[in-house]
């Protein structure tokens, strides 16, 4: 007897490949992916055990880029026809011609982090690591290179590193400022928080970096100091260098040029220290002395026409007369007197003055925070500020 849910199954079946064959498509036999030429070859290059760098040398000595070099190369190991040769006797040549001429590095075909872990793994600096890495490739032991960075990787793979917050700590609690940051960041061609990672991280005894941050620094100062990289204001505030001025009795424009000085050449803790003792003196000095003719005495200037309109009224000389008096005159040669009040930051403006009739009967005199004259305030009320 037939059976006859098998006859149904074979017809379905029958069916089914009745419409695939009459529609002319043959599922069976159709590839998944077809692989191109190109990508052949470049898989013949690189399963041959050749990489990136291999393939900068045959560029080189070719002509072409590394990339057409990987497909040549390709076509030679699979024995097209028309690209005769021999790839590893090239290959054996070129590097003896070419190692250590700088056609490759350790980055043709390994990372920064590669080279991190295997000075880690090595436990010496990231430099040594590159340069040894480079040197393998070089010499087409790119294999052997590729087995130490997977044990080096493999060795670092739960070693728990510090946080940056732990590494910045590190490296301004040995007493290094932001001015170096900028000197090492120069010198070793990253940015001044990068440089404080790595200095940090060498601080605090990391494998594969550099303990050696103090030589560094001196090297980078040697090469650096006076060249723009860093200024007082790396480290310190204009508030800071005010205060120094007026602690040594000096202009503002030479405190920040001894406080610029001492960040180059890597003496923050003395400058800190001058700083420290300027507020503190400051601070003494709770009462401002008693104005004086002299403490008025001096240049001024007024900015607010530094773009357009500046002309010989804007450029002021402020001398003595008596211990009471001064006379105010600009370049044109106008001239007035003005006299001390009971009031320390105000003057008397006297009748000789152009501008008395139209009100202007009382100069005001500025003051910073440690009591020194920076400005005073000229027909209108504008600044005059003190040079």
């Amino acid at each position: 007897m037939v059976n006859i849910q098998c006859l149904l199954k074979t017809l379905s079946q029958a069916s089914l490949l009745g419409i695939v064959v009459f529609s002319g498509i043959d599922f069976l036999h159709q590839p998944v992916f077809a692989e191109s030429q190109t990508e052949r070859t470049v898989n013949a290059y690189y399963n041959a055990g050749n990489g990136y760098c291999d393939a900068q040398m045959l560029a080189t000595v070719w002509q072409t880029n590394p990339y057409n070099a990987k497909i040549t190369a390709g076509k030679m190991i699979l024995g097209y026809s028309g690209y005769p040769g021999n790839v590893p006797a090239k290959l054996s040549a070129l590097r003896r011609e070419y190692a250590g001429r700088g056609i490759c590095n350790y980055s043709s075909d390994f990372s920064y982090e590669d080279a991190v872990a295997l000075a880690a793994y090595w436990k010496t600096s990231i430099a040594t690591a590159k340069a040894s890495l480079t040197s393998k490739l070089e010499s087409g032991n790119l294999k052997l290179a590729k087995q130490v960075v997977s044990e080096a990787r493999q060795s670092v793979k739960n070693v728990n590193f510090p946080s940056d917050r732990k590494i910045f700590n590190a490296y301004f609690h040995a007493g290094y400022g932001y001015c170096d940051a900028q000197m090492l960041g120069a010198f070793w061609n990253i940015s001044p928080e990068n440089a404080k990672l790595l200095a940090g991280k060498g601080l605090l005894g990391l494998p594969g970096f550099s303990r050696n941050v103090p030589g560094k620094l001196v090297a980078a100062r040697q090469q650096y100091a006076g060249r723009g990289i860093c200024n007082y204001s790396s480290d310190f505030s204009y508030e800071d260098a005010v205060a120094l001025a007026a602690y040594w009795n000096t202009s503002v424009s030479i405190a920040k040029a001894s406080l610029t000085s001492k960040l180059e050449s890597g003496n923050l803790k003395l400058a800190r220290t001058a700083i420290g003792q300027a507020h503190r003196a400051a601070k003494k000095s709770t009462q401002i002395k008693p104005v004086s003719a002299q403490e008025l005495t001096g240049t001024y200037e007024n900015h607010l026409y530094d773009r357009s309109g500046k002309n010989n009224w804007h450029y002021v000389t402020i001398a003595e007369i008596d211990s009471t008096r001064l006379k105010w005159t600009n370049r044109e040669g106008v001239s007035w007197t003005l006299t001390l009040t009971a009031d320390q930051n105000s003057l008397s403006v006297g009748r000789d003055c152009p501008y008395y009739a139209s009100g202007y009967r009382t100069a005001t005199v500025q003051r910073n925070s440690n009591g020194r004259v920076t400005a005073i305030l000229g027909p209108g009320n504008e600044p005059y500020q003190r040079q």
